[in-house]
């Protein structure tokens, strides 16, 4: 009888790891503007684009080494006055706050999550074929005219302005912080668009 229980709770707590473990919602969705298709995933309430953004604006755009394989695999780095437009129709270039929930949703403390600097030890779970589904490229970024760390680290741009500099993110290889500061506009970094429409 014993065995039997242990047999039963054995499978139950098995269960239970694998459901923990399933995915997040996962798709995909074509910008009307140019046919391009892009990977979604739902991580926590809100809806994040899989990979980094690869609309060519009209300005304020650029890839690696102007190298066209650059871009397919790592998407285009963005001057700050051009995200507002950059984003699909219904996405947005997500806020400060709404990457905090992010990192939140991957298991950092809210504490943690509102502090500057490299935060936790979660940036494992953001590389891809990892939990959150976030797909992470370390795309590197430019500067004027410098492309630079290509392999080695990711910078992602926020909306959120704290006096002339930008929120932005970092993560780089070999590290599992996230670094979270402010970053000048003559930088030129990733983005990845939030969808409009979500439970946040």
């Amino acid at each position: 009888m014993k065995k039997n229980i242990f047999i039963i709770l054995s499978l139950l707590f098995t269960a239970c790891s694998i459901t923990n473990k399933l995915p997040n919602q996962t798709g995909t969705f074509t910008d009307e503007r140019d046919g391009q298709v892009y990977k979604w995933v739902k991580i926590g309430k809100q809806t994040w684009m899989a990979q980094n953004l690869n609309y060519k604006t009209k300005r304020g755009c650029w890839y690696y080494d102007n190298d066209t394989t650059n871009r397919s695999k790592y998407g285009l780095y963005y001057d700050f006055t051009v995200i507002k437009d950059a984003c699909p129709k219904g996405w947005h270039v997500p806020s400060d706050v709404e990457w905090q929930r992010l990192e939140v949703s991957a298991g950092m403390g809210t504490v943690e999550a509102n502090k500057d600097g490299y935060r936790s030890d979660i940036g494992e779970a953001f590389l891809p074929g990892k939990s959150t589904g976030f797909n992470l490229v370390y795309a590197g970024w430019h500067k004027q005219d410098y492309f630079a760390e290509l392999d080695e680290s990711a910078y992602f741009w926020t909306s959120t302005q704290s006096g002339p500099p930008i929120y932005s993110r970092m993560f780089k290889k070999g590290y599992d912080t996230i670094y979270r500061n402010r970053f000048g506009i003559a930088y030129a970094m990733s983005l990845r668009c939030v969808k409009d429409v979500s439970d946040n």
